[in-house]
């Protein structure tokens, strides 16, 4: 199992981190929080076809580290999307 997708299992969905989410606070839509970007995370293997919507949503992440901070369950959140965002470099590029 991919260690983003370990990360993404482990949240309880308690929601602490969206206020401390810049990018949640501009789009003010869960998609573009931590809670969305993990339960996208928890999708990827199984909807390849959304693979591109997925990569533009985690692209969005500031890696700003303020929702590691907030976790109750102490998950490296933005450690999840940086390697879900490195994974998905390789399967979205067109040849």
């Amino acid at each position: 199992m991919q260690e983003w997708l370990q990360i993404a299992l482990g949240c309880i969905k308690c929601a602490k981190c969206i206020p401390t989410c810049q990018m949640y606070q501009t789009y003010l839509d869960e998609v573009h929080s931590p809670r969305g970007l993990l339960g996208l995370l928890s999708i990827l293997d199984n909807k390849p076809d959304y693979a591109e919507y997925i990569k533009e949503a985690l692209d969005s992440c500031l890696l700003c580290e303020n929702c590691n901070k907030r976790c109750p369950k102490d998950l490296n959140i933005s450690f999840a999307i940086k390697l879900a965002q490195e994974s998905l470099i390789n399967k979205t590029q067109k040849p």
